[in-house]
């Protein structure tokens, strides 16, 4: 599954380490000038963007590590189709990029170099020995930095255009709440393979019947005993063919819930049957399965009461102005011949204005991120500087802090909110990948 919070750079290091391990940098084969495919997303923008273009060395590349590695499990090789997937995953990559481009959506040198920065604090990598390590793995920096770069892109590329499109609702959050309070002991994790036996409407070969019995006979195999990842590799369109149609660990609850049941009671080793989708016919096994105990590791949480005073800005406004403002009526507390409730309704654009500003008790998740950092880092009386949100300028002041119980809704919400907006960002995201496929103009020659 696509972990759409990015931020988190322990995993961003160890999936280029293993992606930049196997990549050639010489390529496949010799690299040859032969164009394979032109690329242009649909453009909605008044940026101009070239067409996307990709060489039979770019082809050979993404090929290499497939090849290799089904040749070293002795697994027979179809390189047609390795070479049909990887031109797939290229042709994405390619439209993503377009489409970043398009919204003038870029990662700066200084942007890498601090990512490389934080990448060696959370994974205990002395300063500024990042590229030093890597060529002791054999890894060339260079390359390393050319794929988190083009992380860095996508990781921005879903804030922009996924993340608005995505909600949490109370009721989400106070359902997982229930669901994972009443299994404190432990919970069950499934590892599970897929392949998806493609169903496309303008392939006249396509027809459903045809596609079906397609799949039952990869069925017939997997259960025969060929390898999962031979045919994922060679056979699936599912955005973990490349490796070996492995989808990793699951809680049962991150599970989409139309195969939750049928996986819950599988076997290892069992081979469901197809089931239909709008991409084509899934096939799913279960190759693990393991019971995770629950640990009590808890961090001390805060819910806090405070006021705040809102002065909103527009397309329009002059921000250095309203800021200008607030500076000013921040001043104006300080001196102390006005209270913050006064100062709240006299200037606040905010519905709590006429309550002088007050909130109800929060905790963490409840609000947009600057203004919750603000306020949690605050001490009891204390008023923040002027916090920008997508609101305008806030004034924060912080009457009240207590320590949550750990085990609490409260305590959890946050990351309770975390889970289940990764789970749907996923599930929109590769739908939108989906959609940006089939507006594109692509030429295959």
């Amino acid at each position: 599954m696509l972990k759409y919070n990015y931020n988190r750079t322990c995993l961003i290091f160890f999936l280029l380490l293993a992606l930049t391990s196997i990549l050639p940098t010489n390529g496949f084969s010799q690299p040859l000038d032969k164009i394979v495919a032109i690329v242009e997303a649909q453009n909605f923008t008044d940026t101009k963007i070239k067409p996307h273009i990709i060489t039979q060395s770019d082809l050979d590349q993404a090929m290499a590590p497939v090849v290799e590695r089904l040749e070293k499990t002795g697994a027979t090789v179809d390189l047609a189709k390795i070479a049909k997937n990887s031109l797939d995953e290229l042709i994405l990559a390619g439209l993503r990029t377009q489409r970043a481009k398009q919204l003038s959506i870029t990662v700066s040198d200084q942007d890498v170099l601090a990512m490389e920065a934080q990448i060696e604090k959370e994974n205990s990598i002395p300063r500024g020995s990042l590229h030093q390590a890597l060529r002791s793995k054999g890894i060339d920096p260079a390359l390393y930095q050319q794929e988190l770069r083009k992380k860095m892109i996508q990781s921005r590329l879903i804030n922009r255009i996924i993340r608005p499109l995505v909600s949490v609702s109370e009721e989400e959050i106070n359902n997982l709440y229930q669901k994972k309070s009443a299994s404190q002991d432990g919970h069950d994790e499934y590892r599970i393979g897929q392949i998806i036996v493609e169903v496309n409407p303008r392939n006249p070969n396509h027809t459903l019947e045809n596609r079906f019995y397609f799949a039952k006979n990869i069925i017939s195999r997997l259960e025969g005993g060929e390898s999962l990842d031979a045919l994922a590799s060679q056979h699936s369109i599912g955005p973990n063919r490349f490796e070996g149609g492995d989808l990793g660990w699951f809680k049962l609850n991150k599970i989409n819930p139309q195969i939750r049941k049928m996986i819950a009671e599988m076997e290892i080793g069992e081979v469901s049957q197809p089931m239909r989708s709008q991409q084509g016919f899934h096939i799913f096994s279960l190759l693990e399965k393991r019971f995770v105990r629950a640990e009590a590791k808890y961090v001390t949480k805060y819910k806090v009461k405070a006021q705040h005073i809102l002065l909103p800005t527009y397309e329009d406004s002059d921000d250095h102005k309203v800021l200008k403002d607030i500076i000013k009526i921040r001043d104006e507390y300080l001196k102390g011949k006005v209270d913050f409730s006064t100062l709240a309704k006299k200037h606040s654009k905010d519905k709590t204005s006429q309550n002088g500003g007050e909130l109800d008790w929060f905790s963490e998740g409840s609000m947009v991120p600057e203004f919750e950092k603000a306020a949690f880092e605050l001490e009891v009386g204390e008023i923040s500087q002027p916090v920008k949100s997508r609101f305008g300028w806030h004034l924060i002041l912080l009457n009240q802090k207590e320590v949550l119980d750990p085990s609490s809704l409260a305590a959890r919400r946050k990351e309770l909110k975390k889970q289940i907006l990764e789970t749907k960002m996923d599930l929109r995201y590769k739908q939108w990948l989906r959609d940006l496929r089939a507006s594109a103009y692509v030429e295959i020659r």
